[in-house]
């Protein structure tokens, strides 16, 4: 807060000192387009047009080029205009016979008694006529309040304030009353505005008076004084004072900001109305003149006619140098520092400030001069450009050539550790243009002829010419780890810090039209400022430094200083940037979010069909909208006409558009576009808007239908198909019913086959090899003698197994984890018979959950059990087998590895196709109906010398899951 209160009572303190008026006037009069000088009311409709209702010459509206007349001869009852308001798509305007609505091309008029005042709430439209207060519901004007004093009313909170020659009385908005309610406030009162707690009102016996809630009266301005014209624009007061001018009132605490008068080219009387438009202009009406255009430009003009020579920003206080003096601005107010010699540039240097000069260097304290440091003191020269101060070390550029650093003691004003870089150590070219030092203490320096280098430490680096020799080079910036290079007329080159610098041109194809660039500053939305001799250009950036725009800020821009002087613009640490002119001191005010930039409007502004302009419609109310125009076949020539009106650069907008899905057009001027001969069908249609200072509009569509003709309907069309199919039968309709005999007959066997298969896979699935279930009992036999526990064991797992096998029978798939356990069962039976135990593996390779994936039951039990009887039950060591499921793709591939004797060798030994073969080849014939040919591998397993180590048996099957 403590420095807040500095910077603002600086600001304070320099705004006073100033005398300029940073804003521009443009006057808009009957040789501008204005059709009568006397300008009632201002208003603004959704396009951005601006409309003016004058006394005796009707309306007109302005698009930022031309002015637009309309009359009693074009459609409106009354050329005597009192108040307008845009209300609902529609403009309505007061007359003196009442009230005329503009829709389109056309007016709607009411006649009645005079309307001097409009206002809305909602749906409603409150009219002040000299009958009293009426309302619009849109066919009708109805009574509401018949009271032939009242004056002025204004809607604020759900209540309607109404204002008499008796004083101020409310009512809440809809409530049925006869007469006005007592008033809450007496007195003798005319115009009547509320912001916020405080309501302000015309006192008629002179003055401005303020009311808090309480309804008490708190202050009155101008007191005595009489009031013609009272306006409420964002939180401010505009106040026309009798023969004193219009005046700025801030708010809440009722101080006068600004007062313009007829010094700044406004009339002392006559102001009737002010207004404020999208882009921040005040449009002011007045009695004689027609309008007045006043812009306050973002610049602050300070200090004119100084030429700021240096510039130095502290978070105390401010710097400034001219030619014969030093001013030091703070909260304490403005000093002056008589000097002899200008001072080029300055530098903090602890609690000190140093100053460079032609003459040796400064050192100042609050006072003022503290110590000159020359040659006597260890100076090589006196004739100093630029000063620098990094971490208590002082860097100087010379006039006379080379650089040099040193420390100083204040308290000795003894120079030590001095280091002078010239030719000898390596500085090519000593006539240095400027330096500068980055975050790691590296100081970075450019030559006049175009030299880089830097010194380290104490080390200094010579890189060479690294831009095209024809290039000027101006000055140096460091900006977030950046070297910046400003030229004369050679636009801005950047390349990042490094021992090896490599420059490109960011403002190649950016036209800038300068030739000496003074100043090069970043403000805190990275958007680099130019300052030239012809004001100042702002550069704002893509990412990775791609110029998106930019735009020049000269003297009509409120850039009054002009032409800028070297190495005098900074930033504060509120956004606000200064830069040093030869006239002045200007100030850019920072605004935290672009976005106060407006966002253009954009509407339609005519909709034709086949050349016939749609009137039945309010546009406005179709924008965005779930609404289609329906149309009929014929009506198939579509027109639209948009506009954007950007008031203070008309001529720079751009539009583009596209129907449906289509690409963008590309950017062009053109506001309208016709779609010809276009097909049936429902079409959307867009377009967006854009200028060059201004932020794009929002999209807006309009969605239509075009009906199809009779030969284009869906039912025509198939009526002349059928047609056709009708004539064509006959001729072909044996064949076709051969073809399809054909086809039953093909389909009736594939389908017996298919029914075969399904019983065959379904007989395998009942079927248990007779030797195996034998040697199941032979072996419980056996073990209810020696092992009952075993006994009870081998009985458990072979019920399961049977109730199992026999459950999963009926079923055409299974789970992958139900066809698991069932193999487990099996497995567990042969472990627990045989005398020499095994290995049994199942390995799973998936996406999905086992219980997920389905797939015929007892498909791979057959292989299992043949690798178990005729691979690994000869083998006298360990047997192994290996079971895997691997999702790959939309497959399941299983694949069934054991470490026995192999396919092939046991094939010899049996002399006899078992149960347990055509098993096999059963199997292999549901996984050809599942997954086709050649779908099942069976191969031996060998090592380096060939011998047969096992047999692996491998196929695919389409993968199917539970969901």
């Amino acid at each position: 807060m403590y420095i807040f209160r500095i910077v603002f009572s600086f600001l304070l303190i320099v705004s006073c000192a100033s005398n300029a008026q940073n804003f521009q006037l443009t006057n808009f009069s009957l040789e501008e387009g204005v059709p009568q000088s006397q300008v009632n009311s201002i208003e603004q409709d959704n396009l951005g047009n601006l409309w003016f209702g004058t006394e005796g010459g009707g309306i007109a509206y302005f698009d930022g080029i031309y002015f637009n007349k309309f009359d009693r001869s074009t459609g409106l009852q009354s050329n005597f205009i009192n108040d307008l308001r845009w209300i609902n798509g529609r403009l309505h305007i007061a007359t003196d016979k009442g009230l005329s609505i503009k829709e389109g091309r056309y007016f709607i008029n009411v006649p009645f008694s005079k309307v001097f005042k409009i206002e809305a709430h909602k749906e409603d439209v409150f009219l002040v006529t000299s009958e009293g207060v009426m309302i619009y519901d849109g066919i009708d004007i109805k009574n509401y309040i018949l009271h032939k004093s009242i004056r002025d009313i204004q809607v604020f909170d759900d209540k309607l304030w109404i204002v008499t020659n008796n004083g101020i009385s409310n009512i809440y908005i809809g409530d049925s009353i006869s007469k006005i309610p007592k008033p809450i406030i007496a007195g003798n009162f005319s115009d009547i505005k509320i912001s916020g707690e405080y309501m302000y009102v015309i006192d008629n016996s002179g003055g401005v008076s303020k009311f808090n809630s309480d309804y008490i009266l708190v202050d009155t301005l101008f007191k005595g004084e009489g009031i013609s014209s009272i306006d409420l624009i964002n939180n401010k007061l505009w106040i026309t004072v009798v023969n004193k001018g219009l005046h700025q009132i801030e708010l809440p605490n009722f101080s006068v900001k600004r007062r313009y008068n007829q010094s700044a080219g406004i009339p002392n009387n006559g102001v009737l109305s002010v207004f404020k438009d999208h882009q921040e202009n005040i449009w002011i009406g007045t009695k004689r003149n027609g309008a007045f255009k006043l812009r306050e430009h973002q610049f602050e003009y300070l200090f004119k006619g100084k030429q700021i020579q240096s510039l130095l920003y502290d978070k105390e206080f401010m710097l400034l140098s001219t030619p014969k003096e030093i001013i030091k601005v703070s909260n304490k107010g403005i000093d002056n520092i008589p000097i002899k010699e200008p001072i080029s540039s300055f530098a903090r240097f602890k609690k000190n400030i140093l100053a460079s000069t032609s003459n040796g260097l400064l050192v100042l304290d609050s006072l003022g001069i503290k110590d000159t440091i020359g040659i006597e003191e260890g100076l090589t020269s006196v004739n100093i450009k630029k000063v620098l101060e990094r971490n208590g070390k002082i860097w100087l550029l010379f006039k006379t050539g080379g650089i040099s650093s040193f420390s100083y003691d204040l308290e000795r004003k003894e120079v030590y550790n001095y280091i002078f870089y010239d030719k000898n150590d390596g500085l090519y070219d000593v006539q240095i243009i400027d330096f500068n030092v980055d975050a790691n203490d590296k100081l970075w320096y450019v030559s006049r002829q175009g030299f880089f280098g830097f010194i380290e430490g104490k080390r200094l680096k010579h890189l060479g010419r690294l831009l095209p020799k024809e290039v000027k080079i101006q000055s140096l910036l460091i900006h977030d780890n950046i070297l910046f290079i400003n030229t004369r007329g050679n636009g801005i080159w950047k390349s990042s810090i490094s021992d090896d610098l490599d420059f490109v041109n960011i403002t190649e194809d950016t036209p800038l039209n300068y030739k000496n660039s003074q100043q090069l500053v970043f403000d805190l939305n990275n958007s680099l400022w130019v300052g030239t001799l012809n004001g100042v250009y702002k550069i704002e950036f893509h990412v990775d430094f791609k110029v998106k725009t930019t735009t020049h800020y000269g003297y009509n821009e409120g850039f009054i200083g002009l032409e800028t002087t070297a190495n005098t613009s900074t930033l504060d640490i509120f956004g606000n940037l200064y830069f040093g002119t030869r006239n002045g001191l200007m100030v850019n005010k920072y605004y935290s979010n672009d976005g106060s930039k407006f966002k253009l409007p954009l509407g339609f502004k005519k909709v034709d069909v086949v050349y016939e302009s749609v009137d039945t419609i309010n546009l406005q109310n179709w924008e965005n909208s779930s609404k289609v125009l329906y149309l009929k076949p014929n009506q198939n020539h579509i027109s639209f006409e948009y506009s954007s009106v950007d008031i203070d650069r008309p001529n720079e907008v751009l539009y583009r558009w596209k129907l449906n899905s289509e690409s963008w057009s590309s950017w062009s001027k053109n506001n309208s576009i016709s779609f010809p001969n276009i097909s049936s069908g429902y079409y959307t249609f867009m377009v967006e808007s854009k200028s060059m200072d201004n932020r794009a509009s929002d999209p807006i569509h309009f969605q239509f239908f075009i009906a199809q003709r009779i030969t284009e309907t869906w039912w025509f069309k198939i009526g002349v198909l059928i047609s056709v199919f009708l004539i064509l039968s006959f001729s072909i309709w044996r064949i076709f019913i051969n073809y399809k005999k054909r086809v039953q007959t093909k389909q009736k066997q594939l389908e017996l086959e298919n029914y075969l298969i399904s019983l065959e896979h379904k007989a395998l699935q009942l079927q248990m090899n007779p030797h195996f279930i034998f040697n199941v009992l032979n072996g419980i036999k056996a073990m209810s003698r020696t092992n009952t526990k075993k006994m009870d064991e081998v009985i458990n797992t072979f019920s399961t197994l049977l109730r199992n096998t026999l459950l999963n029978s009926r079923k055409e798939l299974i789970s992958l984890e139900e066809e698991i356990s069932s193999l487990n069962d099996y497995i567990k039976i042969e472990q627990l018979m045989r005398e020499t135990p095994f290995q049994f593996d199942v390995n799973l390779n998936l996406k999905e959950a086992s219980e997920e994936i389905l797939l015929p039951s007892m498909l791979i039990q057959p292989f299992v059990e043949n690798a178990v009887k005729h691979g690994i039950s000869t083998k006298e060591d360990e047997g192994k087998i290996e079971v895997n499921f691997n999702q790959i793709g939309e497959e399941l591939e299983i694949e069934v590895i054991d470490n026995g004797i192999g396919f092939y060798s046991s094939k010899k030994k049996l002399k006899n196709v078992s149960h347990q073969s055509v098993a096999v080849a059963l199997s292999k014939e549901r996984i050809t109906t599942l997954a086709g040919q050649n779908t099942t591998k069976i191969v031996e397993l060998k090592d380096l010398n060939s011998n047969v180590v096992g047999t692996k048996v491998i196929f695919r099957i389409p993968l199917i899951t539970d969901y």
